[in-house]
């Protein structure tokens, strides 16, 4: 398929504009656009751009065979050759329909004179109508005509209709399904409009009624909440029951005078009413609201909930809602009559309008009306607002049908409130007939409260006058701010009176004017009265509380007598101002009530005035700065015992504050000082105060000599010398002199010393004596501490000269010990009663060792001889390496130390222990020459350990050894006490001690024991055995 494009230039937008010019493409383009357009155009579109406006009506339309002309309108056809449209398919897709004058069936002409009952309208689904044209020829709409047609936007008649009649809800509409058009000019040749006929056309906005309508029906508008504007014909005489029930956009109507009857709720749920215009007068209005409808409803409101101000051709009147019951119908309402606008000279006002009371004439509502003469007031009226009847000049009956006080008259209505007095008071004029007295109050009837005139006939009243109120039944009386005194026994034994209000225009209260006011409980005297007359409130038992003014100067004798109840007497200056006033007899009472509204404070200092502060109750005063004196710290300002708060609230505070300032003497601490002892607690003492005696202290080595008052004790301290600042007070003390004897066994002992405590000895240097060494002095007998000359000394002390006695001077020798053999040294037998044998021998002393078979352990003989510790000499060893096995040897000593031991093997018996001597027999045959004894030795303890419990520690030193036997043995007490001087733990000293005497070790000498050194193996268990009885 080809395609051919031309390239045209639009001259309006100057772009090219392309055409395509295939042709079967061109047409099916325009096919598919109009499929397009009707399918997405929705039908409120449609109706809503969809008008017919008269001048394209086509005034003849012909019919099928079923009466259908070409826009789906159905029609019944008379025989008086009339046809009404009865029926509408909804077949016209723009939904414009235009009604023809006359309709052709059969060839016959039909002229269309009514749209038929439900033509338009469906109850169950809107018809899609956006536009009507009603020709000239119809006279009626049926009821439900256009029901429903939520579409339809436009509705228009043709000129010089002959419509006489709408039907009952012929456009009705609903709260979601309503017709759209905001006006419609309805024919003034129209006569009846039926019931609901536009209820809910909620776009409606403008409606003129017709000319020729006289009754508009029951809801003909209701929920029109669009409807703002409605112009009612001069024909109207009825607008029947809610006929614009809840137009909320309706702000004012302007109803004509030809109506007749306006029934019940037309205006109810206006909630934007402001204003209802009525043509005619008040009577007339309240004529045509009170006729009954249908439903006799006579009781019901016009305006519903409603509140509009009603303006007639003589009244304005405003219609206030009462919401005593929130749940009443129609709502309660009360009616102020605003303004009076007409032209009569004799008024009569109206109880009610609507049916609701009038219970107010407002502010202004008459003023300056000068043509009105009298007015008559309804009982229902309970207040005359301000100025109501102002420059009403001409004004001189003022008749209330009710009771007088039972009217509220506001300022500005003399008239109205002469005639109130009347009833009331007598009056007489000053003699200058410039001023009003009230002479006598004419009420003497039940209790009441009166209003005293400011002004009776145009003249001020400015006197209350003797007696006027005398023994009445006053409650309460309001004096206007207009009199200025108040005579003599004005208000005297008036018992019901319980308020009274004062202007503070009175200038002069008289004698006894409120006596025996029995009920009276407050009173505010006004603030220009100088003078309290006497016996001014004699008698008024219930008086409470009294406000005097401080313009007052002087109080009357017995003004306050007899007024047990009085408790509050406030009075607004300060007591200094009150006690300027002079005050008459009985006027205690008002002494011990006083309130002073100004708070005084004086300020006082040891005897001296500081300053005077004077507030309002309820303030706070300053305070001043703390003032000083010396040693004394400043505790505060004190209002007798308690010290004054000045953030306290004042309002209950004394009228008079005598603060006093009070100090507190300072603190001092006594402290006590002292080089020995405890010292004493220091003492905290108030200024001028004295320190006690802490007496007589106590510190080792040193004499107590008394307190000084400074640290040379040049003066004695006296505890009676007032404390005035920080004191020390210093312990003097003398230190004890100790003897130092000195104590000697040899030579003549040094002098003795005295030596004070903590003082050291002199060292009296070392002795001398023949035979004796002089080792040192110490510090006990057994010479065990030496004594340190630099220790302080506490006590009497002795000190021990410690000495040694020479030994014969010998060739130098070398310490032998022996193990398990006899010792024969120079041909002598020294060997030792029992164990280990040790002595000093010169070098080459002539030894011989014998093995003692009874020093070897049991079951055990001699084996072969071991050098322990040391060497012999060159030629010895030789003959030792080829004689060690001979239970004999010979050598000469060396110069060295030497140990020796018969070592000994198991004696070869029935029952020994074979696997350890074969043990013992293999590690000797296998060792070399060299490690033999030891390979040996070790055997030999392998067998000795057969025998030791498991828990068995092999000790390696002396001292061990010794721990261990004497454990064993149960640690038995020594014979004698340790003497040996290398042993310096207490048990290895007992148990070596122990071990020495009971002959199973040796001790090296006379007092060492040698704990340190080495022990063997063998030689351990034979002396354990030996403790445990295993070798007796």
């Amino acid at each position: 398929m080809r395609f051919h494009f031309s390239c045209t230039r639009n001259p309006h937008t100057e772009r090219e504009v392309y055409t395509m010019r295939t042709p079967r493409l061109r047409l099916l383009s325009a096919i598919l656009a109009v499929a397009l357009f009707f399918t997405l155009l929705p039908v409120s579109a449609l109706a809503e751009g969809s008008t017919h406006t008269g001048t394209n009506h086509t005034s003849s339309r012909s019919l099928d065979e079923n009466s259908k002309d070409n826009q789906g309108l159905t029609y019944t056809l008379n025989a008086d050759h009339t046809a009404t449209v009865a029926n509408y398919d909804d077949s016209t897709l723009d939904g414009v329909i235009d009604i023809p004058d006359t309709v052709i069936s059969g060839g016959q002409p039909y002229t269309v004179t009514a749209i038929g009952v439900s033509a338009f309208g469906s109850f169950s689904t809107p018809i899609n109508v956006s536009s009507v044209f009603i020709p000239a020829t119809v006279r009626s709409i049926g009821s439900h005509a256009f029901i429903y047609c939520n579409a339809l936007t436009t509705v228009t008649f043709a000129e010089g209709s002959q419509l006489k009649s709408i039907g009952n809800n012929a456009f009705w509409g609903s709260e979601h399904l309503y017709p759209r058009f905001k006006e419609i000019k309805i024919p003034d040749s129209v006569e009846t409009i039926g019931n609901g006929a536009f209820r809910h056309c909620q776009n409606l906005e403008r409606i003129t009624l017709p000319s020729a309508l006289q009754t508009l029906s029951n809801g003909t508008f209701y929920g029109c909440a669009a409807l703002s504007e409605v112009t009612f014909p001069a024909s109207l005489k009825t607008i029947e029951k809610s006929a614009f029930g809840y137009c909320r956009n309706l702000s004012e109507v302007k109803l004509p005078a030809s109506l007749t009857t306006i029934q019940s709720y037309v205006f109810n749920g206006c909630s934007a009413l402001k204003t209802v215009f009525y043509d005619g007068s008040l009577a007339q209005w309240n004529h045509i609201t009170a006729n009954k409808d249908a439903d006799n409803d006579a009781d019901k409101d016009v305006l519903g909930y409603s509140c509009p101000s009603l303006v007639t051709g003589d009244y304005t009147a405003q219609f206030i809602s009462v919401k005593d019951d929130p749940f009443a119908y129609p709502p309660p309402k009360t009616v102020t009559i605003t303004k009076y606008t007409g032209t009569e000279s004799t008024v009569i006002l109206p109880s009610t309008i609507n049916s609701w009371p009038v219970t107010k004439i407002g502010e202004a509502a008459f003023q300056d009306n000068t043509t009105i003469t009298s007015v008559t007031i309804p009982a229902s009226v309970t207040e005359i607002g301000s100025n109501a009847f102002a420059g009403c000049t001409n004004l001189t009956s003022v008749n209330y049908a009710g009771d007088w006080s039972n009217l509220t008259i506001q300022s500005g209505n003399p008239a109205v409130q002469d005639a109130a007095n009347a009833p009331l008071f007598d009056f007489e004029f000053t003699p200058d007939n410039t001023a009003v007295i009230v002479t006598n109050y004419k009420y003497n009837g039940a209790a009441a409260d009166v209003t005293i005139p400011s002004r009776y006939q145009g003249k001020p009243v400015t006197t209350i006058g003797h007696a006027a109120f005398f023994n009445s039944a006053v409650t309460s009386v309001t004096i206007p701010d207009s009199v200025t005194s108040i005579s003599d026994e004005a208000f005297i034994n008036c018992p019901k009176l319980t308020n009274i209000s004062i202007p503070n225009s009175v200038t002069y209260i008289g004698f006894s004017a409120f006596s025996s006011c029995t009920s009276l409980k407050s009173i505010t005297l006004p603030s220009s009265l100088s003078f309290i007359s006497g016996a001014l409130f004699l008698g008024c038992s219930q008086l409470t509380t009294i406000h005097i003014p401080v313009s007052v100067t002087s109080i009357g004798n017995n003004a306050f007598a007899d007024c047990p109840s009085l408790m509050t007497v406030t009075y607004p200056g300060s007591k200094t101002q009150w006690d300027d006033i002079t005050k008459g007899r009985n006027s205690d009472v008002l002494e011990n009530h006083l309130i002073c509204a100004m708070l005084e404070a004086t300020f006082t200092a040891d005897g001296e005035s500081i300053s005077t502060q004077t507030i309002d109750r309820g303030g706070k005063f300053t305070e001043p700065a703390a003032p000083s004196k010396e040693n004394h710290t400043f505790a505060g300002w004190y209002n007798g015992d308690e010290k004054f708060d000045f953030d306290a609230d004042t309002t209950n505070a004394p009228n008079v504050l005598e603060l006093t300032a009070k100090w507190t003497a300072n603190d001092y601490e006594v402290s006590f000082v002292t080089e020995h002892g405890n010292a004493p607690t220091s003492q905290n003492v108030k200024f001028n105060g004295t320190a006690t005696d802490p007496g007589t202290l106590k510190a080792e080595g040193y004499t107590f000599d008394g307190w000084y008052t400074d640290d040379t004790y040049t003066t004695e301290f006296d505890f009676s010398t007032p404390i005035t600042g920080d004191t020390k007070v210093y312990a003097k003390w003398t230190a004890n002199d100790y003897e130092v004897s000195f104590i000697t066994e040899h030579g003549d002992p040094p002098t003795s010393q005295n030596v004070k405590y903590n003082g050291t000895a002199t060292d009296p240097g070392k002795l001398t004596e023949e035979g004796y060494t002089f080792v040192g002095w110490y510090a006990d007998a057994a010479y065990t501490t030496e004594f340190n000359f630099s220790t302080p000394i506490t006590g009497d002390t002795k000190v021990y000269a410690k000495w040694e006695k020479n030994a014969p001077v010998l060739p130098d020798t070398y310490e032998l010990n022996v193990s398990g053999a006899f010792v024969y040294v120079d041909g002598v037998d020294v060997t030792a009663s029992a164990g280990d044998t040790s002595l000093p021998l010169e070098k080459d002393a002539s030894v011989r060792l014998v093995a003692d078979p009874d020093r070897m352990p049991s079951g055990m003989v001699f084996d072969r001889w071991t050098i322990l510790n040391g060497a012999l000499n060159a030629d010895d060893a030789e003959k030792f390496e080829t004689g060690r096995t001979l239970e004999e040897f010979a050598f000469t000593m060396p110069a060295e130390p030497l140990s020796i031991e018969a070592t000994p093997r198991m004696q070869e018996e029935e029952g020994s222990d074979t696997a350890s001597v074969i043990l013992g027999v293999t590690l000797g045959t296998a060792a070399t020459a060299l490690v033999a004894w030891q390979a040996y030795d070790l055997g030999m303890s392998l067998y000795q350990e057969h025998w030791l419990p498991a828990d068995f520690v092999m000790p390696k030193t002396r001292a061990e050894l010794a721990l261990l036997l004497w454990n064993t043995a149960g640690r038995p007490a020594p014979a004698a006490q340790p003497a040996f001087t290398d042993i310096t733990d207490p048990d290895t000293a007992q148990a070596a001690q122990w071990a020495v005497e009971t002959g199973l070790m040796t001790p090296k000498s006379a007092d060492r024991f040698k704990p340190e050194k080495s022990v063997t193996r063998w030689k351990a268990i034979r002396s354990w055995k030996r403790v445990t009885n295993q070798n007796p």
